[in-house]
């Protein structure tokens, strides 16, 4: 019945243009199938009855703007109180945020001020946190930092967050990256 009803609303947005033999756009689309699993109902449903009764979601958004507008097909999910979004960039002060949140709003903070923001966030987690915890938050501090400042090398990146990265997954990635093209 809800493949039935998920091929229905796919077949009319995608025209029912599929040749022979080829899958459903259900079947295509991952997340839908996923959603689908949580107990809506592919095959038996009493199976998962306990452990997806009551669920709930977190949708992480880097600002309002970035959200969707068009989710037309689950706008009755999506506004029903087992939703809620989070906008990171309307939490506040990165300072003021408790130690995972400030690491995700991290990812959305200027340019000009992530470096700063970065080297509070690896002082925070040596003051606050005991390994190994401390080093995966150090690790994932680096590789936000890594990624958003791609064009820097591996010294400038150390040279600006004050620490040595020979020890971090993220060097460690970039060193064999390194060998397997050289």
């Amino acid at each position: 019945m809800a493949e039935r009803a998920i091929n229905h609303q796919f077949s009319r947005n995608d025209g029912g243009n599929r040749s022979a033999g080829s899958q459903p756009a259900w079947a295509r689309c991952r997340s839908t199938v996923m959603q689908v699993d949580l107990g809506i109902g592919l095959g038996n449903t009493n199976r998962n009855r306990d452990r997806f009764y009551t669920w709930h979601v977190v949708v992480i958004y880097p600002a309002r703007s970035v959200e969707q507008s068009q989710f037309h097909p689950y706008q009755a999910l999506l506004n029903s109180e087992q939703v809620n979004r989070v906008y990171l960039d309307e939490l506040g002060e990165i300072r003021m945020l408790s130690l995972w949140l400030a690491v995700m709003v991290l990812t959305t903070v200027g340019i000009d001020q992530a470096p700063d923001e970065a080297r509070y966030l690896l002082d925070r987690t040596r003051q606050e946190v005991s390994e190994p915890n401390s080093r995966a938050i150090m690790e994932l501090i680096t590789t936000i930092v890594a990624y958003r400042f791609d064009q820097l090398s591996r010294r400038e990146i150390e040279a600006m967050l004050d620490i040595t990265l020979q020890e971090t997954r993220v060097y460690r990635e970039i060193k064999e990256e390194g060998r397997e093209e050289g």
